[in-house]
């Protein structure tokens, strides 16, 4: 069995209609089997040999075509938005930009002109079959918000069940721009989706994002905050709407009160909160506009996703009680590839532990209140930096925000707030705002300014990137008081 079958059915089928859509053209369903068995051809060729390891490092179209030629050959393939994990030890590397040194993999440079020369293909020429629905099929790399990613490994079985969960969100949409990339699981198993149910493709550029919306009528629009709240930069200070917006939904990090504003207004009234993890996939919906709503609502769970919230010895606690979150679906990640420590760390008797926090409610809403790992111990008192990061974006002419925690000067945890702000923002207006607003716990001891907050992949933020790249310098600081 292999996916690719499916290309070959809607270039049967249909083969004139667009299988790859961008604001400079069309790619057909013909001419993307005509390209990927090109591809795959080379490639088999080069040597690439089923259930070996490919690495691409790709921009996004480029990407989805190797992607699919990888997927033809029958080979494991896995993206990388440029970490390499020394566990991966990829046999192939396919690159479009230069690479750090990597001793033990092939690496074949990827450009206009590769993707160009394609040889002759053999009538005959059929994809390598995987041997079934439990042969490891793809390999993504975790967000790595610790600054240690990890590589999630996943069966074609669990891929193909997540993709059927994840078309209850948007399968009333055909045009679907999802801004996440391959690189996430969520970009790839978007793409996947669109792949077994014959829809075109979406693919922009930054600088395009806009023109392809209001160009091919997108519908229904994907992200992490950080994505959709450029997009809405590119919009502000501009008469430009996107009328042909139906639905927008955000994954990957918690959505501030003015975003998510901003995204009702300039976007569309429906605007879709999609809580999850690499490791597990979908695992809660919530819509924004429900009169409930408020900050740390994850949204409803799933039907084909488990939810427990447990103590510190992984017993069960009751509705309304805060814990540990731990998940469970059919189409959760078996582990990490080659790294037993992290597998029994976060995978524990079915159940994995995505290192949120949160409680469950009686109507089955799950709410997270913050991460194991980025809670901010000051004098006993446990702070969530998420629930500060909301509060203090919600203040006028903060553009984006992270809070981390770092060791003062006495050696105690205390509280850094990074923002990058707007040209004529008050600072210390903003000051006066968390002293008179914010308990002395949870006050932020330190303000720096930052061009850009740095993210990953998916938007979230890298707290302990921050803490190790201004902690020296913040502990000769003299703090304000609490």
């Amino acid at each position: 069995m292999n996916p690719i079958e499916h290309l070959y059915f809607w270039a049967r089928v249909r083969p004139d209609d667009a299988a790859i859509q961008r604001l400079t053209g069309t790619v057909t369903w013909r001419e993307l089997l005509l390209r990927v068995r090109g591809v795959a051809c080379k490639l088999r060729h080069m040597g690439l040999r089923p259930n070996q390891i490919a690495m691409t490092w790709l921009n996004s179209q480029p990407d989805w075509i190797v992607t699919l030629a990888l997927i033809h050959e029958g080979v494991i393939s896995c993206a990388t938005p440029g970490v390499f994990p020394g566990e991966l030890n990829a046999d192939w590397v396919l690159s479009g930009r230069p690479l750090p040194p990597l001793p033990s993999s092939r690496v074949i440079s990827v450009d206009d002109a590769w993707l160009d020369d394609l040889p002759q293909v053999p009538q005959d020429f059929r994809p390598h079959a995987f041997a079934g629905e439990d042969s490891l099929f793809r390999l993504v790399l975790t967000s790595g918000t610790t600054g240690q990613s990890k590589v999630a490994e996943f069966s074609l079985g669990s891929l193909l069940r997540r993709c059927e969960c994840m078309s209850a969100i948007s399968n009333a949409y055909a045009a679907e721009l999802c801004l996440l990339r391959l690189a996430s699981g969520f970009g790839f198993v978007l793409g996947l989706r669109r792949l077994l149910r014959g829809q075109a493709s979406y693919f922009a550029a930054e600088s395009e994002i806009v023109d392809l919306i209001s160009t091919h009528g997108i519908e229904c629009l994907s992200g992490s905050p950080h994505q959709l709240g450029i997009v809405i930069g590119k919009l502000q200070g501009t008469s430009r709407r996107l009328p042909s917006l139906k639905m927008v939904w955000y994954s990957g990090g918690v959505a501030s009160p003015h975003l998510l504003e901003n995204m009702r207004r300039m976007f569309c009234p429906t605007v879709v909160c999609h809580y999850g993890s690499t490791e597990v996939g979908p695992v809660s919906y919530h819509l924004i506009h429900d009169p409930n709503h408020r900050p740390g609502m994850a949204g409803y769970v799933v039907p084909e996703v488990k939810v427990q919230i447990v103590d510190d010895q992984h017993r069960p606690l009751a509705i309304d009680a805060e814990g540990m979150v731990r998940l469970h679906s059919a189409f959760m990640a078996s582990g990490y590839y080659r790294n037993p420590a992290a597998t029994d760390q976060s995978f524990r008797d079915g159940w994995f532990y995505p290192g949120d926090r949160g409680k469950l409610l009686a109507n089955g809403m799950l709410e997270l209140t913050g991460r194991e790992s980025e809670l901010i111990n000051r004098g006993g008192a446990k702070v969530s930096p998420v629930e500060l990061d909301s509060s203090i974006q919600s203040y006028g002419g903060i553009l984006d925000v992270a809070t981390f925690g770092f060791e003062n000067q006495q050696g105690i945890e205390d509280i850094c707030a990074a923002i990058v702000v707007a040209n004529d923002f008050n600072m210390e207006a903003f000051q006066l705002h968390l002293t008179q607003t914010f308990p002395k716990h949870k006050k932020p001891s330190l303000i720096i300014r930052l061009e850009e907050i740095p993210r990953n992949q998916m938007g979230k933020p890298l707290r302990s990137q921050m803490r190790e790249q201004f902690g020296d310098v913040l502990r000769q600081q003299r703090t304000t008081g609490r």
